[in-house]
Order: C-alpha cells, then structure tokens, then sequence
C-alpha cells in the first residue's frame, strides 16, 4: 500500500470525521492524498495569515500537486513604486487557477469571509491571448493593458509594469513568476518568451501566453468570495494545538480521529551520528510500514546506509513523522542530509554567474553626476548630444566644467571617463586650461608611489620561503570535517581546498575569501585555523566588533574544543584581571587560537609562535589599525574573509598582489528573506512582532538613535507584556552589554531594541524576524548586512523596513529598491558594487589616502596605483586598440532606446577593452531587448568590432569609407621586414580578390587602402584582414 494514509480515514474525513495529532508535515502527505481521492478543488482555511502561509510553503515542496495562496487584502497604506506581495499571490488564484486540475487553495478564514472577487463572467472577457504568429494591433494589445492599471516605465523590472521598445512589448503581470516580452513584424507576433529582469535578457521562449487583468470598469460590481469562484470545492479548516494539526471540513460529525503522528527529530551534527539515530529509531519501530521522502536521486544516495524495504515517496518534506495509529514510519531524507528544501513562488532560482570585478561602469548616470576626465579633470554629466561630424552623426556625452565650459566626448574616447567615486559627495569642479587638475594628478602619483612601494615590499617578503611548513593530519581534519552540521557547496569546497593547499606551499598565504552573509566563510577558517594549530602554530582571529568576535568565540570554542584546542576571547567583554590572564596564557604558548577586536592589535599582546592570522572584514578597521594589519602580514599566513568585496583588495588581485576565492553558491536550506518596505505604522510593526513571537521566534528591531531606544523598547513591553523585551547599544557599559548580547543569543531576551551594532555578528538562528526604522537613511551595503542576521534557521525569515510618510529623495528610493529587489542569498557583491554607485568610494584605501581619492577619483587612483605597481615588477599588460574613422552614421537612436541612461550603458559597454564575442554578446542582447537593430546602431557595433579585432595590433588607425578601408601602420610586428609585410599585404589582397594600394603618411607610415562593393562587406574583409596578424 503506498498511501500513508489507510483508505478508512481518507474516506471517513470526506464524511465529516475530524483527524488530529497531525505534525505538520503530515498534515501536508494528508492533504495530497485526500486531493488525489477527492478530485477535486480543495480550500484550506487557517486563522492567520502567516500560518496558512507556512503550510502553503510545506505544500509547494509536493509533486504533482497545483498549490495556491490567497491571503486577506493588504490593508496598510503602499509607498508608491513598492511591490504587494499580497496582491501578487490573490492574482494568481484569480487568474491561473482555471488552467490547474483539482488545486489546494491555502487561505485565512477573514479572506474566506470575504466577497470581493469580481464575477467569473466578467474576469473571462478580461484577458488578451497571444499566441506566436497570430494577428494582433500593438496599440490595441496596449490599450488593454492600461485599461488593466499597468503603470508604463522605461524598464520592466516590477510586477504590474509595462513598456514599449520599437517592435517589443515588455509586461510584468503580477500573476508571472517572469514578465514576458512579445516581438511584433507588423501585426504578427513573431516572438513570445519569458525574460530575467534583473538582467533584461530572455530565459525561455514560448509559444502562447495568456495576459489576464481587471478593468477599471470591474472592480467593485458583482463580487463572489472564494468558495463562490471555486465552484465544486471541499472547504476544511486546519487548526493548531499543542498536540499539532487537526483538520476537518465546515460541516462535520464531531468524532475524531487521533493520528498520534510526532516529528522524528535528529540530533546529531554528523551524517555518520544521524544516520546511526535513524538505526535506532527503526529496531524500536519494528513492523511499521517505513516511508522515504525525497527527491529520487538523494533518496538514493542514501538507499544503501538505511538497507530495509521501504516505500518511497516522490515528494521532499523537511521532516520525518512517526505514527503508531497508522503503523508507519516516514523519514525525510532531506532532514537526513541536513539538505533541507524550500520553494519561494516568486523568487525563481538564481543562476550562479562569474561577474567582472570592476567599478567601471557609466550607466544609470544621471545629469549633474560627476564624472572624471583622464585630460581635464573633474566634471558634471550634463547628457548625450547628437551630432554631425565629418563621418556622420554621432552621439557624444556632454560635460560641463567651471565658468560654464563645455566638453563633448566621444563614444571612442569613452575610455578616458569614468565615476567619480570618493570620500566627499560634491568634489571640486575642475577649471579648463588651468594647471590645477594637472598639479592634483602629480600629487596622487606621488602619494601612489609610497602606496605601492610598501605594497610591492610586502609581495616580496611574501615570496620568502616561511621558516617552518604547515604538516596535515587526516584523522583530525577529517574530525572537524564532519562535525560540520551541513552539506558544504561546491564553492565552500573549493575554498577550502585552495586554503589547505596554500598552507601547504612553501610562501606565505595572503588570500581573500569572498563569500555572502550567511555562505560559510568561517568554515573555511575553521580548516585552515585546525591545519595550523596541528603544526604547533597558533593563529589569531580578528573581527572588527566586540559583538562579532563573541560570536566567533561561541562557534570557534563549539567547533574545536572537543578535538583539544584551547580558544580564548581578548575584548572590551573582559574585565582587566580576565585580560591579563589571558595575555599571560598566550605569551606562554597556552592558547591556541586567540579572538578579539582591534585590542589583539595592541603592542602588550604577544602570541607564541603565531603563525596565522584570520582577518574579518577588514574594511571595517580604521586606518591605524589597517596599517597594523599590514605590517603583520610581511611574516605571517594571512587568510581574509570578506561579505562584500571592497575594491582595495579587488584591486590588488588584480595587479596580482593578492588571491583570492568567491563563495557564490548558497547553501541548499537557505531561503531568501520576505522584504518588505512601508510607512512607519505601529499596527504594522506589532503584526510582525506578534507573528514571530507566536512561533517561538525572536525580534531584531533596529533603531538607531540611542536617546530614543528605552522608550521604544517601553511601547513593545506594553504591548506585549509576556515577552522580554531589551535593548543595547554601542555606549553601554561592556559588561551590560555582553549579558544582553548573550541573553539574546540564548534565547532570554524576545525582542532586541538595538542600534546598527549588530549589523556584524549577532547570528541567531531562532530570529527570522528583522524591524528597521527609518530604513532610508542606511547604506545599502548596512541594510543588506543587517537583513542577513536573520534566516539562519528553517522557518521563512521577514525583513521590514519602515519610512516615515514623507517623499523619498532618489538615493534613498534607489537604496531601499534595490534592497527589496535583491532578496536572494548571494546579492553581496552586486549590493556592494550598488551602494558604491549610489553613496560614493569614501576612504577605502586604508591608507592616509581619502583626499587623493577624493581629487582623482577612485578609478583614476586605482589606474595609477596600477601602473606604478606594473613599472616597478617591470609588467606590461598596456592594451591599446586603433582609431577607427567610420564615414557613416553609427549611434543608438532615441527611438530604439529612450532611455539616455540605457543608451549610455550600451555605448559605455561598446567602448572598453573587449572581445569580439563580446560584442557579438552585446549585439544579441540590444536585438533580444529592443527589437530589430536599426542601421545606425549595426555600424556602432561594427565600428567596436574592428577596433576589437586590431586590438594590440600594429595597426593605429583604420579608416572606413562606404566602397573602402585603409589602415595605418606604425609597426611592421609581427612581420620582420616592411618587404616581407609589404608581400603578405599583397598576397592576402590577390587571393581574395580586393583592389588594393599602397601610400605614406606624412610620418612616412605605410598606408593600405583596399576596396569592396559595399558597406556591408566592410566587416568579412576586416575579419579576413586581421587573421593576418
């Protein structure tokens, strides 16, 4: 019999018996197998929101099971460009539950009182079916999409957005998990697909597409409720007790049946230990019927370690079940390989992508950005502007200097700007024709050279053989291994066998491990830090907060006391006496593996026989402290971990100074967290409060104004009097605030009122809920720290970022967007490099350098501590691409692209240092966007295209003319003679029949002219021309 289930309840339960003592996973298998029975619509009605919430999840994991979600309307007041997730999942029912046979509908019983769905009659007229090849009016199909409330942007990116781009339609319903993009040839759709908005690039094609929305005109007449619109479906209600779940229909007999099911519940952190419990449970539960729930290739991983007969069900749930009233065991594979997994409807799997590590990018420029010229200095962005040069219209980008000067550059020459990044918000303007902007360039180069002389120094001490080599040993490395709770990614493996290969060399480490909130990059410390204690070694663990660093101490003292390691804490937590004892037990070679702040930086603290230093987020020291770090790394192995990669240490991987390893991949139970941004509302606030302490939860709720923390740590007391409620911040006294620190870790305080101290450390596993107050005025790296505290756990974790009911300026809005659209574990790097475009560079160098920054700007500082670098090691990576003179048109025309900041992202992706694939890459996309290339941008494309082919060439400048080209030579490489050149050139030009002649330039450098039919030839005849090189 493969159902858990015995035909009797299923049948009894239809007839009104009510069944309880169902966990929740349970619960679920129930309501599959009742739907399979029943065969028809099924409606489950819970009393909260976030409980029917919950069991919708547990129900999505299901196969072969059409799982839907209609909560109550969200009644608190949106801020305008914000998302409902709310209104999202009640379209969807609305909207997608015709086309699914026999759905669960999971509902609250306030939304099932409720009569305001528009008649079905009325929603069937109101939908636009579009299928590939069909006739269709672009301007009708728009029409109905305003007349659906669509808002029209530039980019399709939210939910209930829409945008027209030439021949293409770009529209979000709010009922897609994807917005979809429809191709027009005239009136004939030629092309449907689904596409990423956060790339903007297509994901799928498809061949027919369903548009549904409610008109103005049917929103308040002939409304049904639920039960009204899902016609023929069994309602039952779901109720929770101490004894679990009980379910039962509206109108039922009274009798009950008791499954008695309870959790099985491993705990132990190793597969072996785990597995060992489950032996356990099985010789106890003799002659049950066992079930294995899991996806069938993990389930038969595991296949031969259980080695019993056994069912298996194709369906994951995160926790076993033991029931004695229905003879059965269940066992969640998942919850076996702590490889547990959640759906989220509207966060679709992330694809894990390499992206460039560089600040360099113009786009999303608005007018009065500063922008820097490499020639002239410090300027404001005032647009593009078309116009007519020699060879045709081109667009250029308008800057503005002092005294109201005016500079046009060029697409070609867009290499010469970039951002203006730096410690101040409005730098100083710089003045054409006055030796200012030069003299600032000669004192940053001169500032560089000191930089890179102790940079340089320090790479050449670390090419020194260590005195002394790192041994290993398997029986205890593999000990710690596996007494890590979870499956390591692929990407964690990967740093930590690059790590434990490192220790293994003959130089010392110096390497940057890269990793999210959340991703495990202490683990790899973990290893390293073991590897060198088993060489006699002792190592240093160096966090940037007092809270961090105790938070380490637990996991660190957790982890390796019990294979003999002896950790220590040095921070502001221990009185003197503590500290003294401490420094004494290190300086005797007592302590294995010291933690602390900055203090482990002081001069009185002397480690014996030190030998690794684990550094955490080092961009959060100050600048002596940084200098400190510094000198430290010239004798020791230094491994650094870091959420958000800062550019100091990207730029020196870059010029080689450093390696570093990228953790990008989440681990499997990892959910992303519900982000929600709204006015500030007490009702709001205490829904989610109440939600969370409801499941036993805890509460972050960040406020960042120490006068104010007591009084609004009062409010939350009244109102939930039962809860402990505290607060901290930075100026409490160390031992206060180390009790309600770790009052909070264990569990004693409910609600934490706290200021932005815990934006590093803190990890609670039980909070899943994070309250910011005045959300508007943090960093978006802070705001993405602060919401990676919470979701450690199993349960769904929930972020709200409050405002005050006031106009957002656009910095803010730009913030608190790209928060709520970056919900997904692994968004730190593009948060980082978000908040850096948004807020500026500040003084990231950590040397006395912020003023240099701030004159230059971050990328001129970087280029030139770049080539000081590359002309002391005698390096010379200096790329160099050909003038390339086109006598045609070639820009983005406004019509293809409206958007002047889109088209400036293009134009600035065209001008850099890139392949032809590249190109090709960024011709595909503009075509894939946008619609059909126009002309004038196909000849943009071809002009990037040649100056890629003749890149580092001896090839200077190159001139194309509708029926010709000529190039210029002002090398003869790689040929050894100007004869033996000469020959080639004439050769190549015979056998592939071009007219050809030679000439000079004024400089005597050969020039070569050959001739084709047309324009459209040009790029063949270069593409064969440049193989000769």
């Amino acid at each position: 019999m493969k159902n858990i289930f015995p035909k009797n309840i299923l049948t009894n339960c239809l007839n009104g018996d009510i069944l309880t003592g169902l966990t929740q996973e349970a619960l679920c298998l129930f309501v599959k197998e009742i739907n399979k029975q029943l065969r028809a619509p099924i409606i489950l009605s819970l009393e909260t929101y976030e409980r029917s919430y919950i069991i919708y999840e547990s129900l999505l994991l299901l196969h072969d099971i059409s799982v839907f979600f209609y909560p109550e309307k969200d009644r608190a007041e949106m801020i305008p460009g914000f998302i409902s997730h709310r209104e999202r999942y009640r379209q969807d029912v609305l909207f997608n539950l015709i086309e699914k046979n026999n759905p669960v509908i999971l509902t609250t019983s306030l939304a099932l009182e409720e009569n305001d769905i528009p008649a079905i009659s009325l929603m069937e007229e109101n939908h636009i079916f579009i299928k590939l090849g069909q006739k269709l009016n672009m301007d009708t199909a728009i029409k109905k999409i305003i007349d659906f409330g669509y808002e029209k942007v530039d980019t399709v990116i939210d939910p209930g957005s829409y945008c027209r781009k030439g021949d293409l339609i770009d529209i979000y319903p709010p009922h897609f998990v994807f917005p979809v993009r429809f191709s027009f040839n005239f009136d004939t759709v030629d092309r449907i697909a689904y596409f990423d908005p956060a790339t903007q690039l297509t994901t799928k094609n498809i061949q027919t597409t369903n548009i549904k929305g409610l008109t103005k005109n049917t929103q308040h007449i002939n409304n049904i409720g639920l039960k009204e619109r899902i016609v023929g479906s069994a309602v039952f209600q779901i109720s929770s007790a101490k004894n679990g779940f009980s379910i039962f229909q509206e109108k039922n007999t009274g009798h009950t049946v008791d499954a008695g099911a309870s959790a099985i519940v491993f705990l132990k952190t190793t597969k072996r230990e785990r597995m060992a419990e489950l032996q356990t449970f099985l010789k106890t539960n003799d002659g049950c019927r066992i079930f294995i729930s899991g996806e069938r290739d993990v389930v038969g991983a595991v296949k031969k370690d259980i080695g019993i007969n056994h069912i298996e069900i194709n369906s994951p749930i995160n926790r076993g079940f033991y029931s004695k009233a229905l003879g059965c065991l269940v066992i969640s594979v998942g919850d076996l390989l702590k490889e547990k997994k959640h759906i989220q409807k509207w966060s679709p799997p992330t694809k894990k992508e390499q992206r460039q590590l560089t600040l360099q990018n113009l786009a999303g420029l608005e007018r009065g950005d500063f922008l820097v010229h490499k020639r002239f200095g410090v300027g404001t962005y005032q647009g593009l502007t078309t116009q007519d040069q020699p060879g045709g219209y081109r667009e250029t980008i308008k800057l503005e200097y002092k005294d109201n000067a005016v500079v046009f550059v060029s697409i070609e020459n867009m290499g010469l700007l970039h951002r203006h990044l730096g410690a101040t918000s409005k730098p100083a303007v710089s003045s054409l024709g006055s030796k200012t902007w030069g003299q600032e360039l000669r004192k940053a180069r001169k500032a560089v050279r000191v930089v890179a002389k102790e940079l340089i120094e320090l790479y050449a001490k670390k090419q020194n053989p260590r005195p002394f080599s790192y041994s290993a040993d398997k029986e205890l490395e593999s000990a710690l291994a596996s007494s890590f709770p979870f499956t390591e990614t692929p990407d964690q493996r990967e740093a930590i066998n690059d790590v434990l290969s490192d220790l293994l060399k003959p130089s010392p480490v110096d390497r940057l491990i890269c990793g999210d909130v959340g991703f495990g990059k202490t683990e790899v410390a973990l290893r390293a830090i073991m590897r060198a204690i088993i060489s006699k070694k002792s190592c240093m663990f160096l966090c940037p907060t007092t809270i961090l660093a105790d938070q380490h101490y637990i996991t660190c003292k957790e982890r390796l006391e019990p294979l003999g390691v002896y950790v220590a804490l040095l921070s502001r937590f221990k009185t003197r006496k503590e500290q003294l004892s401490i420094l004494e037990k290190a300086s005797a070679g007592k302590v294995d593996l010291l933690i602390g702040t900055h203090r482990l930086l002081s001069p009185d603290v002397i480690v014996h026989s030190l030998g690794l230093l684990i550094v955490d987020e080092e961009h959060r020291f100050g600048v002596r402290h940084k200098e400190k770090i510094r000198s430290l790394k010239a004798h020791l192995d230094v491994i650094t971990l870091s959420a958000t990669p800062i550019p100091r240490t990207l730029q020196q991987s870059t010029v080689g100074l450093r390696d570093i390893t990228r953790i990008q991949t989440p681990p499997v139970s990892r959910k992303p967290i519900n982000t929600d941004v709204r006015y500030f509302d007490w009702a709001l606030i205490n829904g989610y409060i109440k939600r969370e302490l409801q499941h036993g939860g805890q509460v972050y709720f960040v406020h960042n104004d120490i006068r104010s923390l007591s009084f609004l740590a009062d409010t939350v007391s009244k109102t939930f009097p039962k809860a402990a409620v505290g607060y901290i911040h930075g100026q409490l006294p160390s031992r206060e605030l180390e009790q309600r620190v770790l009052s909070f870790f264990e569990g004693g305080i409910d609600v934490l009122i706290c200021t932005s101290i815990i934006e590093s450390g803190l990890d609670v596993s039980n909070s899943n809920c994070m309250i910011i107050n005045d959300a508007h005025n943090f960093g978006l790296s802070q705001l993405y720290q602060m919401r990676g505290r919470v979701g450690r756990g199993e349960r769904q974790a929930n972020c709200l970022l409050l405002v005050p009911k006031k106009r957002l300026d656009q910095r803010a809005y730009r913030r608190l967007k790209t928060i709520e659209q970056y919900t997904s574990l692994g968004s730190g790097y593009d948060i980082s490099m978000k908040d850096l475009e948004i807020r500026g560079a500040g003084s990231l160098f950590g040397y006395k350098q912020s003023g240099h920054i701030s004159a230059v700007g971050f990328e001129m500082y970087c280029e030139l501590l770049k080539d000081e670098i590359n002309t002391a090691l005698e390096k010379n990576d200096q790329q160099w691409q050909p003038d390339v003179v086109l006598n045609v048109d070639a820009l983005i025309p406004d019509h293809y692209i409206k958007n002047p900041s889109q088209r400036l992202g293009f134009y600035d992706r065209l001008s850099k240092n890139i392949s032809v694939e590249d190109i090709e890459k960024i011709k595909t996309e503009l075509h894939d966007r946008f619609g059909s290339i126009p002309q004038e941008t196909k000849n943009l494309i071809t002009l990037a295209s040649v100056r890629a082919l003749f890149k580092n060439k001896s090839i200077s400048k190159i001139e194309l003319g509708t029926d010709s080209a000529t190039f210029e030579f002002d090398d003869i490489k790689p040929f050894d003679s100007i004869g033996a050149l000469i020959t080639r050139i004439t050769d190549w030009a015979v056998i592939n029949n071009y007219l050809f002649s030679f000439g000079k330039t004024k400089k005597d450098n050969l020039l070569f002219t050959i001739r084709y039919k047309n324009f459209d030839s040009v790029v063949l005849a270069v593409r064969l021309f440049a193989k000769l090189f």
